[in-house]
């Protein structure tokens, strides 16, 4: 899911259209700056990977594990770095 519109401080806070979330950790980072950030929902699917990239969020995965996200993430990074 791409949000546009979606921005990203450098206070631990994930900003979208009129409503921020905290993030819990970020798993990684690229040389451009690109963050793969981890954010936690009250409700089902609690998880969600939030891919920023200067300042603008450019995917969000909801996921129902934390296997699940770890996956997500770690397919994502190995694609954006030719790592598959």
């Amino acid at each position: 899911m791409i949000k546009s519109g979606a921005t990203s401080n450098e206070r631990g806070t994930v900003v979208s259209h009129a409503y921020e979330e905290k993030y819990l950790t970020c798993l990684w980072e690229l040389a451009d700056g690109t963050e793969a950030r981890v954010v936690e929902h009250p409700s089902a699917p609690r998880w969600e990977l939030c891919v920023v990239r200067r300042g603008q969020i450019v995917q969000r995965q909801r996921c129902v594990t934390i296997s699940e996200l770890i996956a997500r993430s770690t397919a994502f990074y190995a694609s954006t770095t030719g790592m598959n």
